[in-house]
């Protein structure tokens, strides 16, 4: 009687297959995260701009009536909320201009300035 030779893998081959899996799985899933981090980041920023813009907007709109200082003002876009500042400046010369300029933030962390702009738009002034 011959005795064949045993089916199946050995343990040696298990573990080393296993190991290639693990490694495999730890890359795959560190990729995910940096993807996810990178999307809610750009989604912040993108956010943000348009908070910036819609500011912005907003300002240069209602430019004559607007006084020279500072102006602070909160938008929410998709749930996310951020705080704009925002600073007026009226500029000297025969035309009249006004120096706009705004900052936003996350509204959790105002000390971090996402995005900044700033405008110079000419207005009618208000009659005498």
């Amino acid at each position: 009687m011959r005795r064949r030779g045993a089916a199946g893998f050995t343990l040696l081959e298990v573990l080393i297959a296993l190991a290639v899996t693990a490694i495999a799985l730890s890359l795959g899933f560190s990729a995910v995260r940096d993807s996810a981090r990178t999307s809610a980041q750009l989604e912040q920023t993108v956010l943000a701009a348009w908070a910036l813009d819609n500011a912005m907007n907003a300002l240069v709109l209602q430019a004559s009536r607007l006084e020279p200082g500072k102006q602070r003002s909160r938008e929410t876009l998709l749930g996310r909320e951020f705080q704009i500042n925002s600073v007026i400046k009226k500029l000297p010369g025969a035309i009249p201009v006004m120096q706009l300029s705004a900052q936003v933030a996350a509204a959790a962390e105002p000390g971090r300035i996402l995005l900044e702009q700033t405008a110079q738009v000419t207005y009618a002034p208000a009659p005498p």
